[in-house]
């Protein structure tokens, strides 16, 4: 009997604690997570019609906006990264590329500022049909501007 209560209340604690955790978003917080599943879906399109116009419609960002792909030496100007990678044809020796989830870890709203963390995994498929799967963390700043967030710099690692 004596065990079967330890088993019982162990799982409710498991259960209480589990849900406790669960991480509740604001209107304002979904809408930031709303936005960056936006702008993937709109890289994936990008991609796949080696057209990096329709990723730029989707997600705007300031002119002098940076990013930092850890793996790089240091933060790289994102519409001359952009540029480079689709000059240099790094997107064609893709065949498929489909981002498959994005688990926000963080949203914090400040006026019109956001500073995001999450996570986000991709299927990527070369024309030699190897598959491989990406999950890259980041922390994103966006900035509220004429109603829609704009991207002001960040940075991601693998």
């Amino acid at each position: 009997m004596k065990k079967a209560s330890v088993v019982f209340y162990a799982l409710l604690l498991v259960l209480l604690t589990g849900s406790a955790m669960a991480q509740e978003w604001s209107a304002e917080q979904k809408e930031v997570i709303a936005h960056i599943k936006a702008c993937f879906d709109a890289e994936t399109r990008a991609l796949q019609e080696k057209n990096p116009e329709l990723w730029l419609a989707a997600f705007p960002c300031e002119q002098d906006a940076h990013h930092w792909v850890a793996s790089q030496g240091a933060p790289e100007q994102l519409m001359k990264s952009r540029t480079r990678i689709y000059a240099e044809g790094l997107t064609w020796r893709l065949k498929k590329v489909n981002w498959l989830d994005v688990r926000p870890l963080s949203v914090k709203i400040d006026g019109d500022v956001a500073l995001v963390h999450f996570y986000d995994n991709w299927i990527i498929e070369d024309y030699q049909g190897k598959i491989s799967q990406l999950e890259n963390k980041k922390f994103l700043v966006f900035r509220k501007k004429s109603g829609r967030w704009t991207y002001l710099g960040g940075m991601s690692a693998q």
